[in-house]
């Protein structure tokens, strides 16, 4: 049977990318949440923008089973503990954590498990050959 065949007697999205998905875009409500509830924990608005539709698109290309989106995942979460190892006091930026940093940290990290398990590697990779042919 080749891959669309099986695709297409098993066309449904594996429940564990749909949490994923949901995850992802959990993160940016609880950004827009933080936002309006703590404007002035906000350094940069165009910043807090800009990770707020990120997580939209990772979340969007999560549930379409574009496969790189779990390489972004890696590297911003990446990024963001390289700028703890490498903040001034790590036990200081760790105590000045708030409750939602915490939860988002916690759906990010969740979310990229879930989408490197080999179900969702083998649905990502599934879609990945139906796209090379079509």
């Amino acid at each position: 049977m080749d891959l669309r065949g099986l695709l297409l007697s098993n066309p449904g999205r594996p429940v564990i990318v749909t949490i994923a998905a949901a995850l992802l875009l959990g993160s940016a409500i609880l950004l827009v949440g933080d936002w309006i509830a703590r404007p002035a924990n906000v350094v940069s608005n165009g910043g807090q923008v800009f990770f707020i539709m990120l997580w939209i698109l990772m979340a969007q290309a999560a549930f379409r089973g574009l496969g790189w989106v779990r390489i972004a995942i890696v590297a911003i979460f990446s990024a963001s503990v390289w700028g703890l190892i490498n903040a001034e006091s790590t036990s200081a930026t760790l105590a000045n954590l708030t409750f939602v940093d915490a939860v988002f940290s916690v759906f990010q990290i969740t979310a990229l498990l879930l989408l490197l398990l080999p179900t969702a590697t083998k649905w990502f990779s599934c879609i990945s050959a139906l796209r090379k042919n079509d």
